[in-house]
């Protein structure tokens, strides 16, 4: 009977041990081999997510100076008064407007609760009109490329109609979609300013052709009214010396050159105190005055005059407290008697002339406010004349007046001197 040959287990690990190590070893250098890759390559990644991380940190930074710096530009730019805005059209959709803080306060705050889309809706409802053609061809100008800027009138739903500058320039200009932005500022205050400016110009413009007609009204009439006592004086004194054998007769010449010597004296000294006036050297020469007797010496002056064309006259003082003041006696006297020498002059023989002082309350005690009026039942004023009696060189222009010697210098004087006194002068009612 044969042996059977037994193979143990440990036979096997026996046999096969240096195999085993073998693989082991293999094994196990490929897994090193790994680890070392993979520790290789987590370095590798660790320090390049380090370098991104310094790259975004950097990236963060530099966003965030741009932001601070875009806000600061926004602060300076709000400051100055401008909205910024930017307006995207797009096929297919209705046009948007976004703005800043500032452009929405010049909106009025419509945008606050709104879409863009209704942001661009309001804000274009509140161009006026008459604006709008302008307003767009501003706006084909920068979707041709160009800056383009427009003043145009904007309802504001507070403020009424303002004026606003607006301008910009497209960004983007693609087929389908287009993209405007620009600026824009209330210039009501502005734009006023200068109409105000303008119509000042105008008004100066019109009023100095007035003065320059009127100037050339006065000299033609200078002319002529100079022209009358100095062919009288002429004509008088040679008709005295042909006479001078008859003393009645010399002696009325004599009075008659008187009176036109007079005459001709009030046009020239009319002309002088005119001419002071503009120049600024007229001054006031304030002394004590007692009214009672400027009014007397002011009736026996008029008297004269008063009696040769019949006319009644009355002059009558309320309420009078203060009859001894401080003024310009002369400067006074010539404003009375300018007012009242028209009144005798426009006013037919028979006529009526009343003259009254009142004296008014005054705010300042050192002050006594007198008020004086002056009425007559002449041929009156034209409504148009009443409101440029007080111009230099005007005179009524009709066939009442006409015949009727004047400078058309005697109520610009009186307010003249009328308003160097701090009075006022009121037009004829």
């Amino acid at each position: 009977m044969h042996a059977l040959y037994s193979y143990r287990l440990v036979d096997v690990f026996r046999d096969h041990l240096g195999l085993f190590g073998s693989l082991l070893a293999a094994v196990g250098a490929v897994i090193i081999a790994l680890l070392v890759r993979d520790t290789r390559r987590t370095r590798r990644q660790m320090r390049e997510k380090e370098a991104a991380g310094a790259r975004l940190a950097e990236k963060n930074r530099e966003l965030e100076d741009s932001q601070k710096e875009l806000a600061e530009t926004d602060a300076l730019v709000s400051d100055a008064g401008f909205g910024l805005w930017h307006i995207t059209l797009e096929d297919g959709k209705k046009p948007r407007l976004y703005g800043n803080a500032k452009m929405m306060e010049l909106l009025g705050g419509v945008g606050q609760s709104l879409a863009e889309e209704e942001v661009y809706a309001a804000w274009h409802s509140g161009i006026l009109p008459e604006d709008i053609p302008s307003v767009e061809r501003s706006f084909g100008e920068m979707l041709h490329g160009r800056f383009s800027e427009i003043i145009y009138r904007w309802k504001h739903p507070v403020q009424g109609v303002l004026y606003m500058r607006c301008g910009g320039h497209a960004k983007i200009i693609e087929t389908h979609r287009q993209l405007l932005q620009g600026y824009q500022s209330d210039v009501t205050a502005i734009v006023k300013e200068d109409q105000a400016q303008k119509e000042a110009l105008r008004n100066a413009l019109v009023a100095a052709e007035r003065a320059n007609r009127a100037k050339t009204v006065f000299l033609n009439n200078m002319s002529h009214d100079i022209r009358t006592p100095m062919n009288a004086i002429v004509g008088f004194t040679s008709l005295a010396v042909s006479h001078l054998d008859n003393q009645g007769q010399v002696l009325d010449y004599l009075k008659k050159i008187t009176v036109s010597s007079q005459h001709l004296l009030s046009l020239i000294n009319a002309v002088l105190d005119m001419s002071r006036i503009e120049s600024g050297k007229m001054t006031l020469e304030e002394t004590d005055v007692h009214l009672p007797d400027l009014i007397r010496d002011l009736r026996t002056i008029i008297q004269a005059n008063v009696a040769a064309k019949q006319l009644q006259l009355s002059i009558d003082t309320h309420d009078i407290v203060h009859e001894d003041i401080v003024a310009d006696r002369v400067r006074l006297n010539q404003v009375l008697l300018n007012i009242i020498s028209n009144a005798i002059k426009f006013t037919p023989n028979g006529g009526s002339i009343g003259f009254q002082i009142f004296e008014r309350k005054s705010s300042d005690d050192g002050r006594a406010n007198f008020e004086f009026r002056i009425k007559d039942t002449g041929i009156g004023m034209s409504k148009e004349f009443q409101k440029i009696v007080f111009d230099a060189f005007t005179r009524e222009h009709t066939s009442t007046v006409s015949g009727i010697q004047g400078t058309g210098l005697g109520m610009a004087i009186t307010k003249n001197i009328v308003d160097m006194m701090g009075g006022d002068n009121h037009r004829p009612f």
